[in-house]
């Protein structure tokens, strides 16, 4: 009868080979004697661990072993990965279709036409010149003409001339502008009113010209 013994973690044979158990349930065998690395032999522990002499892996406990292919338990995707499809940009159905005409309309037709042409009213072509003596009190200019388009004031006298554009009568306060000897002036076109005035320093001719269709 073989006596065993314990010593920490391993058994041992009275003789002192250590005691190997099977994990097939064949009991206690006895590790005694040499033998050559990578070469099957009976008695001894070899790395292979079967008769053949195929290696037998050698396996560390879960999350323990070193796996270049995982990173944090999870496969790595070796090699190009397909990436998934494009999200489209999207505007609005309104704001693209007004954007699209507006550009479009302008580059093909260019600058849109006028809608209507724009009638002169002021277009006139007879012109009659007077030379009324205008005295150093009121006096008429030029009486009212509704088919008058303009008229133009020379005051060819060497004083000022004082101009009322009006009906009423004009006096060296009551005026609406004053014509300098030798100035000129044009009285607004479509104006068709009277026109009076007075020279306070002496009566003298002025040139009146008044433009009618």
């Amino acid at each position: 009868m073989t006596q065993a013994y314990s010593f920490g973690a391993f058994n041992f044979d009275s003789s002192g080979n250590l005691l190997v158990t099977s994990s097939g349930g064949g009991g206690s065998s006895t590790v005694s004697g040499t033998g050559t690395a990578g070469t099957p032999a009976t008695g001894v522990i070899t790395v292979q661990g079967i008769t053949s002499g195929t290696p037998v892996a050698a396996t560390l406990p879960a999350n323990q072993s070193v796996n270049v292919t995982q990173v944090g338990g999870a496969a790595l995707a070796l090699g190009q990965a397909a990436m998934a499809a494009s999200v489209p940009a999207v505007l609005p159905v309104l704001q693209v279709t007004a954007i699209g005409t507006a550009v479009a309309t302008a580059l093909e037709t260019g600058p849109a036409a006028p809608s209507a042409s724009i009638p002169v009213t002021n277009a006139c072509a007879t012109s009659t010149p007077t030379q009324p003596t205008i005295g150093t009190t009121d006096t008429l200019v030029l009486a009212a003409n509704a088919a008058r388009k303009g008229a133009t004031v020379y005051n060819s006298a060497a004083n000022p001339l004082l101009l009322l554009l009006n009906s009423a009568t004009a006096t060296s306060t009551v005026y609406t502008l004053s014509v300098a000897a030798g100035g000129y002036y044009e009285v607004p076109f479509g104006y068709t009113g009277a026109l009076r005035g007075l020279i306070p320093l002496g009566a003298a001719a002025v040139q009146v010209t008044e433009f009618t269709v």
